[in-house]
């Protein structure tokens, strides 16, 4: 065993012991340092702003987009919307397309599917919701409740009105 000398009385003791073993003087002990640890913050307190800022960046990123498409596609088809507009096709009375006598398998008015088709920039998200048929005359007015899904993808329900004669040729439509 080795011996130290004691810093009060200077002589020497075990060092094994835990004080002097003539004075009493504790040995010097290697006391522990309290480490502080610096606060670490989770990924989800300071990311916070930064996610919110890129969600709002996203955002206006796609609407962006969507006001691009838009106005690109209401360029190219103003010649398209303008008959669309509550205006009645027909003039002088005069029949536009003659329609052949058919049994449809819905109570849609196939003829006037197709003209509703025609006139879409969409005619491919055309869904029929419903059809009335009333008699006037000799003649019948047919009402046609259908959806569209616009470019942006937002679904809109509209309605036409076709005059039809007796025996099924078109004369007008209004687009309500």
């Amino acid at each position: 065993m080795a011996t130290i000398k004691c810093k009060r009385c200077g002589k020497k003791h075990s060092s094994a012991a835990s004080c002097c073993l003539h004075c009493g003087y504790p040995k010097k002990q290697n006391k522990a340092k309290k480490v502080i640890k610096p606060k670490i913050k989770s990924k989800g307190e300071d990311n916070t702003i930064r996610n919110l800022f890129s969600a709002l960046v996203l955002l206006l990123l796609i609407a962006f987009v969507a006001q691009a498409v838009r106005e690109s596609t209401s360029t190219n088809s103003n010649s398209s919307n303008s008959s669309q507009q509550n205006t009645i096709i027909s003039t002088n009375n005069t029949p536009i397309k003659k329609i052949p006598t058919q049994n449809y398998n819905s109570n849609a008015f196939q003829p006037l599917v197709e003209y509703v088709q025609n006139q879409m920039e969409r005619p491919e998200s055309f869904q029929h919701v419903s059809t009335t048929k009333e008699k006037i005359g000799n003649s019948y007015s047919i009402s046609m409740v259908y959806r569209e899904r616009s470019v942006a993808g937002t679904l809109f329900t509209k309605k036409v009105k076709a005059y039809v004669t007796s025996d099924n040729r078109i004369l007008s439509v209004e687009f309500e």
